[in-house]
């Protein structure tokens, strides 16, 4: 019976994109290294609504109330298209550690990205090696670089 982990010369797989600290390091730098400059942004635009006039950010007590608004604080309804309960916990702990201090809550929103990149980094190196593919990282890129949610808005708007 032969043993399907060998390949046609007797040895083991390539292992493909294994977890490189390396890698981890040059993400989290490239995502400061674009995103610094928006530390020192204000609060803009739909941002006096959602944080500077929104009360529900103000205590924690306001979690159930928040999971029953929109990001405006308003009660939500049947057509309201702005439910994002996790958006608004997290403005209320930004709030909770600076009031209305824009950098924290630029600093939160960097960190909430890199957290997501570095998932799903983590997620392409265990498929890719799950299923010992011959897809390339460029590939990957491709396929992201296509999507249309892929702009610097998701971290320099708060």
């Amino acid at each position: 019976m032969k043993n399907k982990s060998l390949t046609k010369n007797n040895k083991p797989p390539q292992k493909y994109f294994r977890l490189n600290l390396w890698h981890i390091a040059i993400i989290i730098f490239a995502g400061i290294a674009v995103y610094i400059n928006t530390f020192n942004n204000p609060l803009i635009w739909d941002d006096e609504v959602m944080i500077v006039n929104n009360g529900l950010i103000r205590s924690p007590l306001n979690i159930p109330l928040i999971l029953q608004s929109d990001v405006f604080g308003n009660k939500l309804t049947q057509g309201n298209q702005f439910y994002r309960p996790f958006q608004m916990i997290t403005y209320l702990l930004d709030y909770k550690l600076s009031a209305l201090n824009p950098q924290v809550y630029h600093l939160f929103n960097l960190i909430f990205h890199l957290i997501n990149v570095l998932l799903m980094y983590v997620l392409i190196c265990k498929f890719i090696r799950a299923n010992q593919s011959t897809i390339t990282s460029s590939d990957v890129w491709k396929k992201r670089l296509s999507t249309p949610d892929f702009s610097s808005d998701k971290i320099a708007f708060i």
